[in-house]
């Protein structure tokens, strides 16, 4: 029994990021499967009430990451801190259909 551990890595996986390492509070971008996300953060926490996540996707196919926008600036690499996800207010993945 992994006491929920792999369970844990899938969901935040599906939502399109992971806890990458244990030691640190960051976490590896990766393509979500839902189409949309809202997670409602407590806010005895986090100054935001709401992190939403989308994907555009220009057809059924597409599956890697083009670009991701962060608050309507694009994000440059696929690894973000705690402390920005938590002050993000709105994800958008853009997606392609090749990995190059």
């Amino acid at each position: 029994d992994d006491t929920g551990t792999m369970s844990a890595w899938a969901v935040f996986s599906m939502m399109g990021f992971y806890p990458d390492n244990a030691t640190e509070p960051f976490y590896t971008f990766t393509t979500p499967i839902f189409d949309r996300i809202t997670l409602r953060l407590n806010p005895d926490y986090y100054d935001n009430k709401v992190l939403e996540m989308e994907i555009v996707r220009p057809g059924k196919n597409a599956r890697f990451i083009d670009k991701i926008v962060i608050d309507g600036k694009k994000f440059n690499g696929y690894r973000i801190s705690h402390e920005q996800l938590s002050k993000a207010q709105k994800i958008v993945f853009y997606l392609k259909e090749r990995n190059h």
